[in-house]
């Protein structure tokens, strides 16, 4: 009884994500293995001190909580990272990607702030106006 309470709580930060993905018509094992990923976000920020909300906001908007997700850019994961910053030697293969992730938003966050760091966690060192309202996207949905 008591781990159930205690794994309810540290998931919470999940169910608006799970809700939205319900809401997309994603059910059964996809359903679950999206849930898997949620649980590792929450997990890897509460490692990283990042607030395991908006890790789970940006895991939404950058993957919609998929493993596999790869950009056209070169990001992957469900963090979406771009290994050659943030991946031992610089590869995704061997690397903990939802890690990568958490210290890169970890990184942008302290330095610049959320807003900013969400921006820059978006594009890079020089945002423009689609990281900023990726940015304020994200914090809109974190706040639900």
């Amino acid at each position: 009884m008591i781990l159930a309470v205690l794994l309810a709580q540290i998931l919470a930060p999940c169910s608006p994500a799970l809700d939205a993905l319900r809401a997309e018509h994603v059910r059964g094992a996809e359903l679950l293995a999206r849930g898997a990923v949620c649980a590792d976000v929450v997990v890897t920020a509460h490692s990283h001190g990042v607030d395991p909300r908006l890790a789970v906001a940006v895991a939404f908007y950058e993957s919609r909580m998929r493993r596999g997700a790869e950009s056209g850019v070169g990001a992957v994961g469900p963090m979406q990272v771009i290994p050659r910053y943030w991946c031992p030697g610089g590869r995704a293969e061997g690397c903990d990607l939802v890690a990568a992730g958490m210290r890169a938003l970890a990184e942008y966050t302290t330095r610049y702030g959320t807003e900013e760091g969400l921006a820059r966690y978006n594009a890079g060192n020089r945002p423009g106006p689609r990281a900023w309202e990726y940015a304020r996207r994200v914090l809109r949905w974190e706040m639900l």
